[in-house]
């Protein structure tokens, strides 16, 4: 789907909480659980089933461990593995929803900057333009606004503008 030619809306008071409460009550909800934070290195260290190693997975913790009980290894519950595979499961679900909910948030947020930004970009080619004919406001708006535009296209490296200070 292309970009909205116009963006136009804004989250409610109403229509913000129930967002933001959903995801602090989903990461409060897994955090009740047990507080996990790997280091970057247990994270690249860490064992994952894939999905090539699913199946072997299952089957192990599913079928083989439970008929072959002398060969469980005593110090690791089977009964552990079988709710670390079932809660690896949902976590994944729980990751596609969130990467769906990224996505969609990422590219509404992209086209209301985008939308945002145009119409500044507008505003302030107006205001320059108006300069000229002494239009009331158009030197303070050029001022205000010089630091994001002046110099574009004269180098590549664009830097930010300082914040305007309130």
């Amino acid at each position: 789907m292309p970009m909205p030619t116009e963006m136009g809306v804004e989250f409610t008071a109403a229509e913000q909480a129930p967002i933001l409460s959903g995801i602090q009550q989903a990461i409060a909800a897994i955090v009740a659980k047990k507080v996990v934070q790997l280091t970057a290195a247990e994270r690249q260290g860490g064992q994952s089933v894939a999905e090539t190693r699913q199946p072997y997975v299952h089957k192990a913790i599913d079928n083989l461990a439970p008929t072959h009980t002398a060969l469980q290894p005593g110090f690791l519950p089977l009964a552990s593995a079988q709710s670390d595979l079932r809660t690896a499961e949902f976590m994944n679900q729980v990751k596609l929803l969130i990467k769906e909910l990224d996505d969609r948030a990422t590219d509404f947020g992209i086209a209301s900057e985008h939308h945002a930004f145009l119409y500044t970009r507008k505003f302030y080619a107006i205001a320059k333009e108006a300069q000229p004919t002494n239009t009331p406001g158009a030197d303070t708006v050029v001022s205000e606004l010089a630091p994001l535009f002046e110099n574009q296209g004269n180098n590549s490296e664009n830097p930010e503008p300082e914040p305007p200070t309130p």
